[in-house]
Order: structure tokens, then sequence, then C-alpha cells
């Protein structure tokens, strides 16, 4: 029997027509759902945590779909705050599998894995019984498959930088355009704090749509304790923890806050529910410490803006010791941009050869950091493995190991640091 596997060759495609014949073939299972629809560039994933986990202390039935995965594929699928099981997976997905290959016969092509995962995420929800559904747009909003979605609860923005410059454009502004496309008329809109350009952006677009528009600024915000294991802040008059490092994340919980508050009933929830559920929101792959002497720390900074958020909370939490960098990014980003936002970090880095289509080969990747990273030494390794292993055996306790850049390598480096820390 066919997986969705089989379908990858597909490739993807940036429009809506061929998912919404897909969900009107399955008879709109996401119809019967009261459906949160978050966008943006970075955060999106904290931002649907945070979301996720106060909304669990409630006791609410929750279904949310995120991509791409830091560890298992079913964890795109999350039912209860749990990956939902194989069984639960290959029902929902015979069923949608089935139904694409009879609209294929009728329209232009096939659905892409990522329409088809979309759908099988409305068809999980349904058959789990889940009562509200959470959902992360995969590129873009405007004519990303999740915006096939008619009337969403809520539609919320975490921060709006350059990424996919191929498919969104080059300037913050085109790439807000493309994002706001997911505002519906009088849908409440939330956002996190952006910059003048994006805001603007959605500002406007909230308008035409006569959506109520809320949009933090950082003036809402008082940090009250600041640690690579914790933090503490205050906002509209409360004050909440959260155990993810970065100004950038207490926004993202911000802004979790700012929904959670102003959602029609039975979503609202109180400050103490919220609370509870900030405490246990972990995020892997965002400034993860997994370990001390040495610290090493995963981060997924794959564009400049996360880049930067990087460098920021190096140049807060690092101590005296060197700072030591295990680096692998897809030849589709913005590589310049990351390097120039990590200038002056890193004593040195590795770049291990990675075995995926869309990685920048060390080699090519090694030039650009002589060219942008100067007085970093940046060594081409043969694997990953040997980029971890040589970084373990250099670093000494007071220094920091960072691994960054594409998500892909940030679980097998994880399963490759603790083998080394078992011999």
């Amino acid at each position: 029997m066919l997986s969705i596997n089989s379908y990858l060759d597909l490739g993807s495609h940036y429009e809506l027509d061929i998912v919404q014949a897909l969900l009107a073939e399955l008879d709109h299972p996401e119809r019967d759902l009261d459906i949160i629809h978050v966008a943006g560039t970075n955060g999106k994933g904290s931002t649907v945590s945070y979301l996720a986990h106060s909304f669990l202390q409630q006791k609410i039935k929750l279904m949310t779909f995120t991509s791409p995965q830091l560890r298992r594929y079913l964890d795109r699928f999350s039912f209860n705050g749990q990956a939902v099981e194989q069984k639960d997976f290959d029902q929902a997905e015979a069923i949608v599998l089935q139904a694409a290959d009879r609209i294929a016969d009728k329209h232009s092509r096939h659905a892409t894995v990522f329409e088809m995962e979309v759908a099988i995420s409305f068809i999980l929800a349904k058959n789990l019984g889940a009562r509200l559904f959470i959902m992360e747009t995969g590129l873009g909003g405007r004519l990303d498959a999740t915006n096939a979605v008619e009337r969403p609860l809520a539609t919320v923005f975490s921060s709006i930088s350059l990424d996919h410059k191929a498919e969104l454009g080059d300037t913050i502004t085109t790439v807000a355009q493309e994002k706001a496309g997911i505002i519906k008329p009088g849908v409440p809109v939330f956002s996190t704090v952006q910059t003048a350009e994006a805001e603007k952006v959605l500002r406007d677009r909230a308008r035409v749509q006569q959506a109520p528009f809320r949009i933090l600024s950082e003036a809402d915000i008082e940090i009250l304790k600041d640690s690579p294991e914790s933090q503490c802040f205050l906002y509209d008059g409360h004050s909440y923890g959260i155990h993810l490092a970065g100004k950038h994340q207490i926004q993202n919980a911000a802004l979790a806050v700012m929904v959670l508050r102003n959602l029609p009933e039975p979503y609202r929830l109180s400050p103490a529910t919220i609370r509870a559920g900030l405490e246990l929101t972990d995020w892997k792959g965002s400034f993860e410490l997994i370990a001390r002497k040495p610290d090493i720390i995963l981060d997924g900074a794959h564009n400049p803006a996360a880049a930067v958020a990087l460098s920021e909370n190096l140049r807060q939490y690092r101590g005296e010791g060197k700072c030591l960098g295990i680096l692998h990014i897809f030849k589709d980003k913005d590589v310049a941009g990351v390097l120039q936002a990590v200038a002056d970090i890193f004593d040195k880095i590795w770049l291990p050869q990675m075995d995926k289509p869309r990685s920048l080969p060390a080699e090519q990747l090694q030039k650009l950091c002589q060219a942008y990273l100067p007085d970093t030494e940046c060594v081409v390794m043969p694997s990953l493995e040997a980029a971890t292993a040589a970084a373990k055996t250099e670093a000494a306790a007071e220094d920091m190991i960072v691994v960054f850049g594409s998500l892909s390598h940030l679980e097998a480096a994880r399963k490759a640091l603790i083998e080394i820390d078992e011999v």
C-alpha cells in the first residue's frame, strides 16, 4: 500500500486550488474545528507550544500541526500534547491518499505531500475528537496550504523577517504581505513586536478585512529575571515564568498570553492557568541548553533574524571561555546574512559534510566563512559525528559548544553528543 512518502517527488506548489479541492472531497473536516492560525518567520513553533500547554491546563481537547519536526515525523501531529499514535496516523493517511488520488483525475496535478499532511491533520483532529486546532503555516501564508481554512478563531503572527526570498520576496514589506494573507474578514488578529514595515502591512490588511487588531510593543513587557534556564516577565499586570532563553522568547510568550486573555469563551484563560502552561512549555532547538561544563546549545538559527537572536543570547550568556560552533545550513538560505549576524562570536567552527540534497557543501560554506568570519577558524569535517567529537575533545569546562543552522541536523547532533558523553 502506498504511503505519503511515495509522493515526495511531487515537490511543492504555492497555491490553494488543489488543497481546497482535497478538503472538499473529504467533506471539509476543518469546518468542525475552532482553529488558531499562526504565521511568521521565526517563533511560530514556540508560540504554538505556549498556547497548547496553556490550553491543556484547561483540559481542552487539542490538536496541533507544526512543521518541520525536530525529532520524529509524527511530532508534526500532536493530540493533547503528545504525538499521535502510528495506527491513528495510518488510518487518516489512508483516507487522505485515497481522496487525493480521486481528485488528481479531475485536476491539473496530484496533491503534494504538504497539502496531504494538512488534510491528514484535520482528519486526525476529527477522528480523535479534538475541539480546538492550532496550526502553523508552512511557507508564507497567502497561498500556503493551511490557508484553505475559511474562518479561523484567530490569526496570530510571530516575528516577520526575511526568509524564502524566492517565494515570498526580498523585502520585509513583501514578505509581510504574503504572511498577512491569512487575515480573514472579522477574525481577530494578534501580533508580536514587529518592524515598522511589517506592522504597517498587518495593520493595513486587518483594517481592510475589518479584523480587530492587537500588537505587542516592547514597552508592554518588563523583564524580571533572565538566565539560560529560566526567565520571568511582567505583562498586563501579571508575572509569568518560562524556561526558554532570550528576549525573543519572552515576546513569544507574551504574544501567547495576549491571545489567551482575549479569545472568546471557552478559550479565554485565567492568568493562573496560563502561568501553569507557560511553566511547562519547552521547544526543542530554540537556544536549547542540553549540557553543562561545557555548555552545549542547540539552536535552529537558519536565517539572519534567527541568527541575530542567537548572537544576542550568546553575547549575554557566554562566560569567559571560548565559543565553539558546529554549523550546517541549506544552500537556499541567506548564508551570508547568517554569518554576518554571528560575526565576532565564535573562536572556531566545524563544518560537517552532510548527505542532504539541500545542504550547502562544507567546502563552499568554508569559503563564505573565510569571507565573513575572517577571525574565526573554520574547519571542514567529513561527518557530523566527526565534528561533534572534535568539538567535545577541544572544549574545556568553561567553554560553550553551539550547534546551529538548519534544523535538520540538530537531533543527529544531540544523539552524537550524548553518545560521546556515554563513552
